[in-house]
């Protein structure tokens, strides 16, 4: 049954008509010229403008005035369809007086969504209604022929009175044909200008003179616990009320006094724009759902131009569900790669008397980690890869799994940490006592992956396939079937598989405590043979992002400063391995560093050099350690029975023995200034960067902390031959400056793959961007 045109509104109840409809370019001036002269018409009367596709924009002209005194400028040439963009050049705490009724700024935002169209004969009067009601200013454009005939609407604003007229001081508009008596000649209602209640935001300001940057605040009703729809602003002293209903908004604009987050500076990025193109950003949200329950959408679009504000913002809806500390994360996606995170820790209470401005100091709390847009804008360098995104963030009961990619993914997977914990220690002794430590089945007195020769053989390659394999297997079933998670955890499981086994991937990970050892992943069913492309660290390039443990957002250039075509470099050593495996491989390395026309290199072998370096702010931008090293659990215990936790973790030295974590704490304190080039470190040790859910609380995050952009370590104890060849062979083609960073330890994995058959190159874990690349010049 067709849309009744009962229902329709063409005309008002006076005869006029009830809209009028212009071109997608018209402007306010044209607008204007084709709404009636009477101003208490005029007010009320719809402008009807077409966008991509079905979609319309339909704001009352009483909104469209509104608009112009809320931004406090002249208008009349804009387009109507970029007056959108103005809603992100007002304070949202600003208030118009429309006839004796306050209305927020903030609150037109809606009226400016755009409106979607249908066919009159192809929608039923439920299917409108819905599609009506789903709009935030309940707006529906109903066609015929493809031709607007009228509106579907829910009226939300009516006038008992009006503002006045900001186009009444436009000369070429001053209203000659009004009657006598139907408004005052300049200002409205009671001959007064006017009013804009800042709310104790500050006068906006035109974006276009500041830096823009990423804005994030919340909103709650005018009366806490209520349904109003009059929303104000909510401060950083106020808790929210348990059950309340709250939104939480996002757009790119300069920076707000309301804002309980922002993104930091993104005007580097708009040097590389072109004027008409336009990025796009998604917000992502992720919350515990025994915390919070979202209505509607979880993720939403920016749209963000050369210059300028975004042209939209985003709005999610969210009601707490407990009381005390609860937390939100808000995640910022660029080309399917995450560049923010914004954390946003509320105060809940269910007592209306507190969830009042100023009745709890520090009611939310907020952290920002990540990269700034222009930064991650120019880390794409990895060609060839589709990029995704895996997001795991800890909830109550198990980790959430964010999958960004060609579609979004969600999942809650349950597993108990204790047991990712027991399953990793599985992993490591797997691989280091059935591969690394394994002896020849056929004389059973050689180690095949300890000889100096790298190469294996081929009966013995084929037995560390089929055992890796078995590892990966159920690596992957422990995650996605391990019988608890429900219907998505099985569905994620799925796509992962599709995607892995049809692409070759640039794959980010961002884990809340769940390190896995992602490369040594197998997507498989058949072990028997295994199929090498099966695990992901042969096939995709995989990044752990420790950014987003800094506490901040930096701004990281892809590329490593070479100057004068050498890349500058220490290296940090431990002569005593020599001695320890009598062989010769720290000393064949100082040789080959010394002999490489692409790197000059700063050797360091004692304590006070260590300290020097990274106490200092003037470190090389890249930093290779081959020494002993071990990463200790919190309340694990030393072999030596000395200290235990985490602060006992240590890197050994030539001269001067064991350096723990706590002395370089003390003696290079992470609180100094940052190391200016924000080097690269290469991490070449026994348990550099050991498989744990804590390894973000032992030596990585040390060097990340003082400013580090990232490092490249060994995930198991790694064989000292095939460490000293493996790093020669980085090093060397990290210097030429022709690929990154994940490309090259991709492309060396293969290599020992399949000219060695050699599985070692797993090892090596990249908890950096993959796209950093020497800079040669």
């Amino acid at each position: 049954m067709p849309f009744p045109s009962d229902d329709i509104k063409i005309t008002n109840p006076d005869g006029s008509p009830a809209f009028v409809l212009l071109d997608a370019d018209a402007t306010v001036r044209d607008a204007l010229a084709a709404l009636p002269s009477k101003r208490s018409s005029r007010a009320y009367t719809y402008v009807v403008l077409p966008l991509r596709g079905r979609q319309f924009l339909v704001p009352r002209w009483i909104e469209v005035e509104l608009l112009a005194i809320a931004s406090g400028r002249d208008i009349t040439d804009m387009r109507i369809a970029d007056l959108p963009a103005l809603l992100g050049q007002i304070d949202p705490a600003a208030e118009v007086d429309v006839g004796g009724k306050w209305l927020r700024a903030s609150a037109l935002t809606d009226r400016f969504a755009p409106v979607q169209a249908v066919e009159q004969n192809d929608t039923t009067m439920s299917q409108g209604r819905a599609l009506r009601d789903a709009h935030p200013a309940f707006r529906l454009v109903i066609l015929r022929g493809g031709q607007v005939l009228g509106l579907y609407l829910q009226e939300i604003l009516a006038g008992s009175g009006l503002p006045g007229d900001p186009f009444q001081r436009t000369p070429a508009f001053l209203a000659e044909e009004a009657t006598a008596g139907d408004e005052p000649p300049m200002f409205g209602i009671d001959d007064k200008p006017p009013v804009l209640n800042q709310g104790g935001g500050g006068a906006p300001q035109p974006a276009a003179s500041q830096p823009r940057t990423i804005n994030g605040w919340i909103e709650g009703a005018e009366t806490a616990g209520t349904r109003s729809a009059t929303w104000r602003v909510i401060a950083k002293d106020e808790p929210l009320l348990l059950s309340a209903p709250y939104e939480l908004k996002f757009d790119i604009d300069a920076p707000r006094a309301t804002s309980l987050v922002t993104g930091g500076n993104i005007e580097t990025l708009a040097a590389t724009m072109q004027e008409d193109e336009t990025i796009e950003l998604l917000v992502e949200l992720s919350v515990d759902k025994s915390e919070f329950d979202i209505y509607g959408r979880k993720n939403a679009t920016l749209y963000l131009r050369k210059s300028g504000p975004s042209l939209n913002r985003v709005t999610f809806s969210i009601t707490p569900k407990q009381t005390g500390k609860r937390t939100v994360k808000a995640l910022l996606y660029t080309h399917n790669e995450l560049f923010q995170e914004f954390s946003l820790t509320f105060t809940v209470t269910d007592k209306l008397e507190q969830a009042r401005p100023g009745t709890l100091p520090g009611a939310i709390t907020t952290q920002q980690t990540g990269i700034d847009l222009g930064s991650a804008i120019a880390r794409r360098t990895l060609a060839g890869k589709d990029r995704v995104s895996l997001v795991i963030v800890r909830q109550t009961k198990g980790y959430e799994f964010i999958l960004q990619g060609p579609v979004v993914k969600r999942a809650i997977v349950t597993i108990e940490p204790q047991t990712l914990i027991d399953s990793l220690a599985n992993i490591r002794n797997d691989f280091l006592n059935q591969i690394v430590m394994r002896k020849d089945e056929a004389t059973q007195t050689k180690w095949p992956y300890l000889e100096p020769d790298t190469k294996v053989a081929e009966a013995e390659h084929q037995k560390s396939l089929k055992i890796l394999a078995g590892v990966g297997r159920r690596m992957f079933r422990s995650i996605f079937e391990n019988g608890e998670g429900g219907a998505d955890v099985a569905e994620m499981g799925q796509l992962i598989r599709e995607l892995s086994q049809r692409h070759e991937l640039s794959v980010q990970v961002v884990a809340d405590r769940f390190n896995f050892p992602w490369a040594m992943l197998y997507d498989r069913e058949e072990i028997n043979p295994p199929a090498p492309e099966g695990f992901w660290g042969f096939k995709h390039i995989i990044q752990y992002l420790p950014e987003y443990r800094r506490g901040d957002i930096t701004s990281f250039s892809p590329a490593l400063p070479a100057a004068g075509g050498r890349l500058p470099m220490a290296f940090i050593c431990d002569s005593s391995i020599d001695g320890q495996f009598k062989v010769s491989v720290v000393g064949d390395q100082k040789a080959f560093l010394s002999s490489l026309p692409t790197v000059t290199p700063q050797i360091i072998e004692t304590k006070d050099e260590v300290f020097e370096l990274l106490g200092g702010t003037d470190a090389p931008p890249f930093i290779y350690f081959y020494c002993h090293a071990e990463s200790m659990l919190p309340g694990e215990q030393g072999k030596t029975g000395a200290r235990a936790g985490v602060d006992a973790s240590y890197i050994t030295v030539t001269n001067g023995g064991k350096i723990t974590l706590e002395e370089l704490k003390d003696e290079a304190h992470t609180g100094r200034p940052r190391l200016k080039s924000a080097p690269f470190v290469f991490l070449n040790a026994c348990q550099g960067a050991e498989l744990s859910p804590e390894q973000y609380a032992g030596l990585l995050p040390y060097f990340i902390a003082r400013g580090a952009r990232g490092a490249i370590g060994t995930e198991v104890n790694t064989p000292v031959n095939f460490g000293a060849e493996f790093a020669r062979k980085f090093i060397e083609e990290l210097a030429k400056g022709e690929r990154s960073v994940g490309e090259i330890l991709l492309e060396l994995r293969k290599w020992y793959l399949n000219e060695q058959r050699n599985v070692c190159g797993l090892v090596y874990a990249l908890h950096s961007s993959g796209d950093l690349i020497v800079e040669r010049s």
